[in-house]
């Protein structure tokens, strides 16, 4: 542990950097040069959560004061960059005034940072210094300065404290993500997403590839074919054949896989399963049964809890998957060959003779039905209380979900509106023909004088048929101008483009290629990344989302912890957990907490060696109606519960409390994989302050405030209290303007995540008790809001560096 009285201290930080650290009371060591500034002193008094910081005053304009200084070398292995954290607290404001952080490389020429501490406004305020490395330098030395302060009536305080130096290897070309693009070649090709740098390409046997890929922990299925095709499965990372299994007619649908079983339907009118692992086939079920020897093409098989709900040639048709029979039938005189909208059990879909569904597929009655001008090619959206819907005859309507009545329009005649998709409060809308366009909205809520503004075109030459890919500020998508693309979607400007040798037919598919968590560390030894309000999604109902992504596509992103908040309404007259996030619900900006957890255990079945935890916001202490919702969406057996003995195939685990943390490997052995937690008693959950310590969230942690949420007088980390959650999210983002959501780039960017938890990591209370070690000053979670936004790696990349970190103790 390092000692307080020394000004720095080193420790490895495996791969990417150096990690030198300054002592967290800064006003204790015997480095501080105080002779040219005399009003700073050692100072008792805690700041926000108790730190004894370096304090500064002053009453008339001082000179210059150098707090510390340190030189060391520059390793060839770490000469990209250095960067500076450091944190400062303004008691009272000056009228002038600056704190600077200063490197000299030896090379003549300066090199500084400057925080002007008017500015600062009495908060913790936490700073980064980024000083690129100049070339042939072989050291640094780094000093924190005090400039001139004064205050022309009332004395200025102020205090600086919590620093550290992170030097910086080069940046290793790595990719966090890949981008899958098919063609009707049957062509698939893989994009690094940041770069665009081809991965791999694989080519099919049939062709005629017309529906993307489902990736399911590392693993891509798609098929191909017209009248004879093919299932593959291929390695997402390196494109190699898994496996590959041969069907009569022809495959126009994303496959669906459910635990160990792939769910796949072909033109024959049949539903076929195999095994993931093999491809064995496993059954084939008649569903539209054809006569003998015709064909209708089965353009969808998506999964809505138990059933799975398929669009074809002659209408749209569900199957239990558990009692393995046909359980919804709507018979049609014209194809719906898009994906259908799947929201608390209503099913919206459009079909080519203009009409426009919302039917309730568990009880067979229609909500309401209105035909629009032209066929229906595109695949429903959720936007807020929107349905939206495109259509051949150039517009693009949003559908109050309730009533069927249209509340906005999108138009450009001449146009076909077949492809869009929804992020953040923006909608991105190709518009298809020869002068063909995408364009980029911002959503306002209703009652606003105009619903859709744009914000930038990009022109595609014929259109894109199939939807956008949108990752973070990444849009993607096939252009039937011979070329894939991969725009910012803030701005619109183009990233990496490629040519292909056909039109593009088919939905980019992302691939994420996150670390496995590693089977020999502790629970409470290695660092996740959490989602803040998770189920907060735009294209899930919430006007002002926190997320972008579905709860799925955050687990594939590389999500670990969700943070969910629940309420207990009646629907429909019976008592149900819903998630929401405020003090009201509509009868739309919701979710079921049993479907949100079904679609979790789904993703942990198909993905059986990843831990993950649940941290409930709960404002609902029904103990046995949680414990029905539970059951009722099959998490209970793989909960992990560290209050009670938790049993599994390899033995018995005792409570938390005596036993501490198991392993991330024993988890897995025994599929006892999900923890959850909640933050009030009452409900049968775990009392997450029982086991973890969590900092302040909101403008506090952005401000840099460190101080538990939790106001508990006991220790804050020891055995059986070892968890650290270290929040990073503003109070309000909403109100920021548009450009609010670039400001989570620099907000979530991997130095500002970097600084956070460093600065975190000094919390003085940890040294409460000494014989704890470094490694519970580690954070275990690192909540934000919008997880696929950040510069330079975001979150991932800190992530990843943090769990170096734990890896070497």
């Amino acid at each position: 542990m390092m000692d307080s009285m020394d000004l720095f201290s080193t420790q490895e930080w495996a791969y990417h950097g150096y990690f030198i650290a300054f002592g967290p009371d800064l006003s204790t060591s015997t480095n501080l040069d105080p002779s040219k500034f005399k009003h700073v002193t050692s100072s008792s008094t805690q700041v926000l959560n108790g730190s004894h910081s370096c304090k500064f005053s002053a009453t008339y304009p001082t000179e210059e004061a150098v707090l510390a200084t340190k030189a060391f070398d520059i390793s060839a292995s770490y000469n990209f960059s250095v960067l500076v954290f450091f944190s400062v607290f303004m008691e009272t404001l000056p009228t002038t005034g600056s704190f600077a952080v200063v490197a000299d490389f030896g090379d003549g020429q300066s090199h500084l940072v400057n925080v002007d501490l008017e500015t600062t406004d009495k908060w913790l305020t936490q700073r980064v210094a980024l000083f690129n490395v100049p070339a042939n330098a072989s050291s640094v030395s780094i000093s924190l300065i005090l400039s001139g302060v004064y205050r022309s009536s009332t004395e200025v305080v102020g205090y600086v404290d919590n620093f550290g130096i992170y030097l910086q290897s080069a940046p290793v070309s790595k990719p966090l993500q890949y981008t899958i693009f098919s063609d009707n070649d049957g062509v698939l090709t893989a994009h690094d997403l940041s770069t665009g740098n081809e991965a791999w390409s694989f080519e099919t046997a049939y062709g005629f590839l017309t529906a993307k890929p489902a990736v399911v922990d590392n693993i891509a299925y798609f098929g191909d074919g017209d009248t004879l095709c093919n299932l593959y499965a291929l390695h997402g990372d390196t494109g190699q054949k898994k496996w590959v299994q041969a069907y009569d007619g022809s495959i126009d649908a994303t496959p669906t896989v459910v635990e160990d079983t792939v769910y796949i339907a072909t033109s024959t009118g049949k539903l076929h399963t195999l095994n993931t692992s093999t491809g064995a086939k496993t059954g084939d079920y008649d569903i539209l049964q054809l006569p003998s020897g015709q064909r209708a093409r089965i353009y969808s098989n998506q999964l809505a809890n138990k059933t799975i709900l398929m669009t074809s040639q002659k209408g749209v048709f569900g199957f239990d998957i558990v009692s393995k029979q046909v359980s919804y039938r709507q018979p049609l005189n014209y194809a719906v060959d898009s994906d259908p909208l799947i929201h608390n059990g209503i099913a919206y879909y459009g079909d080519l003779n203009g009409y426009v569904y919302a039917n309730d597929f568990n009880t067979n009655q229609s909500l309401w039905r209105t035909q629009m001008g032209g066929p229906i090619h595109s695949s429903p959206k959720m936007v807020g209380e929107f349905v939206l819907v495109g259509c051949d005859d150039g517009t693009l309507y949003a559908f109050d979900m309730e009533t069927g009545t249209i509340v906005a329009r999108l138009s450009k005649p001449g146009h076909f509106v077949r492809s869009f998709t929804a992020a953040s409060n923006r909608l991105f809308v190709a518009y298809n023909a020869i002068d063909g366009q995408m364009v980029a909205y911002q959503i306002k809520q209703p009652g606003t004088s105009q619903v859709f503004t744009e914000l930038w075109s990009f022109d595609v030459s014929l259109g894109v048929e199939r939807d956008p890919l949108v990752v973070g500020n990444r849009v993607c998508f096939a252009s039937n101008d011979k070329h894939c693309y991969c725009l910012n979607a803030d701005t619109g400007t183009t990233f990496w483009s490629d040519s292909t040798p056909i039109a593009g037919y088919t939905e980019p598919a992302f691939v994420p290629l996150f670390t496995t968590q590693p089977a020999t560390r502790r629970y409470d030894q290695y660092c996740y990344l959490m989602s803040h309000n998770s189920f907060a999604d735009f294209l899930n109902g919430w006007w002002l989302g926190n997320q972008e992504m579905t709860l799925t596509e955050q687990l594939n992103y590389g999500a670990r912890g969700l943070m969910l908040d629940t309420h207990k309404v009646q629907i429909k007259g019976v008592d149900t957990i819903v998630l929401y996030h405020g003090i009201s619900w509509s009868s739309v900006s919701w979710y079921r907490l049993a479907d949100a957890l079904t679609e979790i255990r789904i993703w942990m079945e198909n993905n059986p060696t990843e831990v993950v935890t649940i941290q409930f916001e709960n404002r609902q202490n029904d103990k046995t109606l949680t414990e029905q919702t539970l059951a009722a969406a099959g998490v209970s057996s793989m909960i992990f519960d560290p209050s009670k003995n938790n049993t599994g195939p390899q033995g018995t685990w005792g409570p938390v409390l005596t036993n501490g943390w198991p392993t991330i490997g024993w988890m897995v052995s025994n599929n006892k994989r999900l923890v959850l937690f909640a933050e009030q008693r009452g409900d049968g959950i775990p009392y997450v302050w029982s086991y973890t310590v969590e900092t302040w969230y909101g403008d506090r942690s952005i401000n840099g405030d460190y101080a538990e949420r939790d106001q508990s007088s006991r220790i804050p980390l020891a055995k059986n209290r070892s968890l650290y959650t270290v929040n990073f999210f503003p109070t309000i983002w909403y109100a920021l303007p548009v450009t609010g959501y670039l400001n989570y780039n620099s907000l979530n960017s991997f130095e500002a995540l970097m600084a956070r938890a460093d600065v975190c990591k000094f919390n003085p209370k940890f040294k409460t008790n000494p014989d704890l070690g470094w490694e519970h000053h580690l954070p275990n979670f690192l909540a934000i809001d919008f997880i696929s936004r950040g510069n330079n790696g975001g979150a991932l990349r800190a992530v990843e560096e943090i769990n170096k970190l734990w890896a070497a103790k």
